[in-house]
């Protein structure tokens, strides 16, 4: 119930009017202003949300949500349920399309179903397919 204040106290953007299944990142501050972390959090229903955090800074990210929660709130780490490919920077459409059909190349970045979809498609088509190499 009291998933959207802590997620407003808790980071500096407002997540007030994020809609469902699209995300937005923000930094995660202290309380002198100085950056915990940066992240990006997905609202995946009304009052539940996904928060994606640095893999080296899960725990400490994980412990200062709980530190500062309240209400009516529950954080889980679920990380072990998950893991996450990052293609990024300007040759990442080109480095895509490599292994995949132009189709499957996603136009709008940063939704929830874009992140499950992209699962979905590595899970079961790139993992034969794919060698990674220096671009």
């Amino acid at each position: 119930q009291d998933a959207l204040a802590n997620i407003n106290m808790l980071l500096s953007n407002d997540y007030t009017d994020l809609d469902i299944n699209h995300a937005r990142y923000s930094p995660m501050c202290n309380e002198q202003g100085g950056v915990v972390d940066d992240l990006i959090v997905y609202k995946q229903h009304e009052h539940k949300y996904f928060i994606v955090v640095n893999a080296a800074n899960k725990d400490k990210d994980f412990a200062w949500m709980k530190a500062h929660a309240f209400g009516d709130v529950k954080f889980s780490d679920v990380s072990a349920e998950y893991a996450q490919l990052a293609l990024q920077g300007p040759k990442s459409e080109h480095i895509l399309a490599q292994v995949t059909d132009e189709k499957n190349i996603p136009q709008v970045f940063l939704t929830l179903r874009l992140m499950i979809l992209i699962a979905l498609f590595l899970a079961q088509d790139i993992q034969a397919k794919m060698v990674l190499k220096s671009m």
